[in-house]
Formats: structure tokens, C-alpha cells, sequence
């Protein structure tokens, strides 16, 4: 069936793709003279009366038929006009290299473009690695093959924060790593992470951290104490990154944080959130508070994780109250706090909360930071450069 054989079809911008199949074939058959040129079309007559055909003229036109219809056939329907006139297939050939073969550089680059910027972002390994593959097997068709150790180093770099330790495992070794074994390595410590991750969710508690007095740079009011309110509004604030430290300054408005989300988190522009034990209360679903008690991120919007996966655990969020609320999903998402991107690791989808919690405790283990809070701002410092 041609139809298997070839199953790329000749377009406008992939003609070094479409030629990879083509030619193996003809190869195969004994043809490709028949586009290449390297045999001579024979004599039609045997003599110069032309009334003796000569046979061999006879196998090589069909011969030669047989290849322009394989061509005719492997086309689209948009570049058919090109092969209007020509007669034998190295012509159809010809006319097919001259108008399109130089048309693959623009795809060439811009699938090592898509190569260099490969991010995970919320696929598994699975669809990401084959994402990789996808855009490497192209490449190498298009005669551009890329080395394997390139390969390695373009997946390890798309990784998310959650595989860090992961990667810089890879990076001590001295043998190099086959893209194939890398492949397997990397759904490993997939199914180990979420291991980990369902193991967290055991009993997972929403209280207000405890022996924290108001002046600790929490917040302004003994009404929230605890929490560290991440919204986003129009009051402008200022930050600067210093080798490894991240400096907030607050301005004295209860240490409000710019946090952007990435990519999915949206952050509105609300008033600080009430006391923990009211998380079930009325408050603002898109503010992000960071509270010293709590053991696991929660919120009520799914669309604030990336990664989830329903839970299908006994456990229940405990309230500082002793209330409990179900969890519906398990996740994990990022946030962008000035200009650095933060991984929340083990986000609860609570649906019956009403206000989104940051656990300090899980914020800084994630992310190998500590945080240090001051009246009118906070440092969020690098465990690995201070």
C-alpha cells in the first residue's frame, strides 16, 4: 500500500521530510536513476530507421512511469501545479527541488528554536519527552541530526524546580547517559514524586502559626496574624535580587508582595484575608496569604494548579477551629515573586476554602530558600549562595 509507504504528503515547507521517505524507497526498488540521473535514459529505436523498438527503452519507461506516479501521488493537492509538463520523473523530480528544497531552512530553525526554549511546563514526562523526540526525528530527516549529549542537556534544562535534584544528579556523573536511559530515569522519579506526594497529604492542617506577636512582620493586624498577604494590586512596590537574596520592600503596607502567576495562577487586587480559623468564611478567592501554621498550599481554585490529579485519600483539611473540609486535588504549580519563579510543591484544591494559603514551611523546602521578615519588608534568601 503506497499510502503506508508514503505517508507524508509534500507541502510547501517540508520537502527535506518528504524526500527522507521518498528516496529510500525508490532506492530499494533499483529506481533511483530515475531521478538521479546515474543511468542513461536507452534509445528508443534499435535502429536509425526507427522501426525496430528497442526493449530496453520499453522496461525503462515503464520503469519511469511507475516513479512519476509515485511522485504525482505523494504530493498535496497544492503543489500538483508544479508537475503540470513534466513527462518522466527525474523532470517531476527537478521542478520539486528547484521550487521547494530551499524552503526547509526557515522549518530547520525554527525547530532548533523550539528545541532551545523546550519547557516542561504542565505535561507529564511522557508527552514531554515525546515532544522532544518529535521535534529531534524531524531535525535529523531534514538532515540536521541532533548529538545525543545536546539531546540530554535540552530535556534536563526544560525540567520543572521539582526535578532539581534529579538533574544535578545526572550533572555529577562521569559516563554519559543515552537519551533512551534518560527516558526511563526520568519516569522513575515521575512515579516518585508523586509517591512523595500523595504520602505529604497526611493530615494536612489550616492553622494560624502560634507564639507570633504582631510586630513580626506578618501583618499590621492581630486579626490575621500569621499570614503574609501575597496580593497584586495597583500599589506599586519595589524589589531588587541580590546574589541569591530576594528583597522586598513592603513600604509598610502589611508586607504586600507582587506575585505574578506562571503560568496559570491569576492574582487579584483584594483586601487581606481574615483569621485562619474563618478560612471557610467569605474572602477574597485570588488572594495568596503566607502562613507559618499551615503544612500544605491550599486553594479553592483548580485552575491554580498545573500538574493535578484527583485525590483519592481519606484525609481532610483540620482547621485551626477543629473543622474539616474535603480535598478534591492534588497539585503543584509556580509563582513569580519580583521576577523569580517559585515552585509550590503539594498544592491542596480545597473547593470549600475561600482563601488561597502559602505554607511557609512548604514554600522554603521546595525551593532551598529561607525567609526573613522585617517591619517594612522581607528577605527570601538562596540555602545554596548565602
Amino acid at each position: 500500500n503506497l499510502a503506508h509507504q508514503l505517508p507524508v504528503k509534500l507541502t510547501s515547507s517540508n520537502f527535506l521530510l518528504w524526500k527522507t521517505q521518498f528516496t529510500p524507497m525508490v532506492y530499494a526498488c533499483g529506481l533511483n536513476h530515475h531521478i538521479d540521473g546515474s543511468k542513461p535514459m536507452p534509445t528508443q529505436f534499435l535502429d536509425d530507421t526507427n522501426t525496430k523498438p528497442n526493449p530496453d527503452y520499453m522496461v525503462w519507461l515503464r520503469e519511469d512511469q511507475l516513479v512519476l506516479s509515485w511522485i504525482v501521488v505523494s504530493v498535496s493537492e497544492s503543489i500538483l501545479p508544479q508537475l503540470v509538463g513534466a513527462t518522466t520523473a527525474r523532470a517531476a523530480w527537478d521542478k520539486l527541488v528547484a521550487a521547494y528544497a530551499s524552503g526547509s531552512k526557515p522549518l530547520i530553525r525554527d525547530l532548533k528554536m523550539q528545541l532551545h526554549t523546550l519547557h516542561r511546563d504542565n505535561a507529564n514526562i511522557e508527552s514531554y519527552v515525546q515532544k522532544a523526540k518529535g521535534i529531534v526525528d524531524k531535525l535529523a530527516a531534514l538532515q540536521h541530526p541532533i548529538p545525543n549529549d545536546d539531546l540530554v542537556e535540552f530535556v534536563l534544562a526544560g525540567l520543572r524546580p521539582a526535578y532539581r535534584t534529579f538533574t544535578r544528579s545526572l550533572e555529577s556523573r562521569q559516563e554519559d547517559i543515552s537519551f533512551d536511559a534518560l527516558y526511563g530515569l526520568l519516569l522513575n522519579e515521575e512515579r516518585q514524586l508523586k509517591r512523595d506526594e500523595a504520602h505529604t497529604v497526611i493530615a494536612p492542617t489550616a492553622h494560624r502559626g502560634r507564639g507570633r506577636s504582631s510586630n513580626q512582620g506578618f501583618t499590621q493586624s492581630s486579626q490575621n496574624r500569621g499570614f503574609q498577604n501575597f496580593a497584586q494590586t495597583n500599589t506599586p512596590s519595589q524589589a531588587s535580587t541580590m546574589s541569591g537574596i530576594i528583597y522586598h520592600n513592603c513600604e509598610g503596607k502589611g508586607h504586600l508582595a507582587r506575585v505574578r502567576p506562571s503560568p496559570r495562577i491569576n492574582t487579584g487586587n483584594k483586601a487581606s484575608g481574615p483569621h485562619v480559623s474563618n478560612l471557610a468564611r467569605t474572602s477574597s478567592a485570588q488572594d495568596w496569604l503566607m502562613d507559618s501554621g499551615t503544612t500544605h498550599h491550599l486553594t479553592a481554585d483548580l485552575n491554580n494548579l498545573g500538574i493535578h490529579s484527583e485525590y483519592q485519600g481519606p484525609e481532610e483539611v483540620t482547621l485551626g477551629n477543629g473543622s474539616k473540609l474535603p480535598i478534591s486535588h492534588v497539585g503543584k504549580s509556580s509563582v513569580i515573586i519580583s521576577d523569580k519563579k517559585f515552585t509550590l510543591d503539594v498544592i491542596l484544591h480545597v473547593p470549600n476554602a475561600t482563601q488561597n494559603l502559602l505554607s511557609i514551611s512548604s514554600f522554603t523546602k521546595s525551593n532551598q530558600v529561607s525567609i526573613e521578615f522585617f517591619p517594612n519588608h522581607f528577605l527570601i534568601k538562596d540555602l545554596a549562595t548565602r
